[in-house]
This record gives C-alpha cells, structure tokens and sequence, in this order.
C-alpha cells in the first residue's frame, strides 16, 4: 500500500517541479531577437586582408560591367547594352519608353513620361560622358555598400562626377537606377536643341 501512496506522490512532485521549471524558463525569461537578413550578413575573416581583397575584387566586376555597357553603347549594341541593366532600371525604362521597349531609348534617346516626351543622353544618363575613371571611393560621401551593392563614380574627362550604384542580381553586377530626373541639367538630360 505503501508504494501505491508514493506513485501519486512522485506524480504531484513531478507536475510541481515541471511547473516550476516552466514558470523559470518559459518566454519572458529570454527571448532571442530576430535574425538579420540575408543583406545585412557580413563576413568576417581572420585571415588578414581578405575583406580588402573581396571589396577590390567586387569592384572590378562592377567596373568591367561599366564598362562593357559603355562599350555596348559605342558600338550601339543596344541589346546588349540593356541586359548590363538591372531589372528595375529594365522594367522603368520599359514603361518610359514610347515603344515599350527599353532597348528604344538607349537607342533613340526618348522617353514619355506624363504624355511628354523627353530627350536623353543614355550614355551620360547611365555612366558619364566622355569617360575618364572609376573609382572606388570619394572624400566625404558616406555609402551604403553591401555584399550585393557597390557605389562606384565615374569621372569625365571634364573632372564631372557621376554617384553610380551597381548591384548584384542573377550572379552579374549590373548597373542599377530605379529613377530618372528629369529636370534641365540633371545628368542625361538634354536640353532642347540638341
């Protein structure tokens, strides 16, 4: 009888502790915060200089895809030319175009926006005209760099500055502008008579 007694007992002191145990480590003891995403990871190395040597490599690919879009511009490989283009900056240039072809306004020059029509420079939109460098850096701008998105600036053989962002999309840095200024004087704008 005596060890009738003593199984309920065990089982009182086990939902006794349990409930402890619960009360002690339940959710509002510590709660883990949400992981970062995906474009906030980093890589850190203990090998000395890699991080460098990822930044300047990932530089390079943005320029070499620069400057095959300038390159495709001058031979006026249009096509080719718009697949250097990110697909945001493809689909705006789509819906900017009279034909709704993207490919038209590298090639002609004209947008519409708000039933007007608009003249470009895409080369000078894109990159810069009359390109002289890329560089990497310029003194007192602050970037917003990642793994898939490098600022770059593309400097004329005037000493003109052009901010260019180039992203990573499909496994190929491709240049990327999800909007166009249209005022006189922003880049790429052409002013009447041109």
């Amino acid at each position: 009888m005596s060890s009738q007694r003593i199984q309920p007992l065990k089982l009182v002191a086990s939902l006794v502790l349990l409930g402890c145990t619960w009360s002690a480590c339940g959710s509002g003891l510590y709660e883990l915060p949400p992981p970062p995403s995906r474009e906030d990871w980093r890589r850190h190395s203990l090998n000395p200089g890699e991080e460098e040597n990822l930044s300047r490599e990932i530089f390079l690919a943005a320029k070499r895809s620069i400057l095959s879009f300038t390159e495709a511009m001058s031979f006026e490989q249009f096509d080719r030319a718009y697949t250097l283009l990110s697909n945001e900056t493809r689909i705006l240039l789509d819906d900017l175009s009279p034909t709704g072809r993207g490919e038209s306004v590298l090639s002609d020059g004209i947008i519409e926006r708000g039933g007007a029509q608009y003249t470009i420079d895409p080369v000078d939109l894109f990159v810069i005209r009359n390109l002289e460098e890329i560089l990497d850096t310029q003194p007192d701008r602050m970037e917003a760099e990642t793994t898939r998105r490098k600022e770059v600036y593309a400097i004329s053989q005037e000493g003109d500055v052009h901010h260019l962002v180039v992203i990573l999309e499909e496994d190929r840095w491709l240049i990327h502008k999800p909007e166009i200024e249209l005022t006189p004087g922003a880049p790429g704008r052409r002013t009447t008579g041109e």
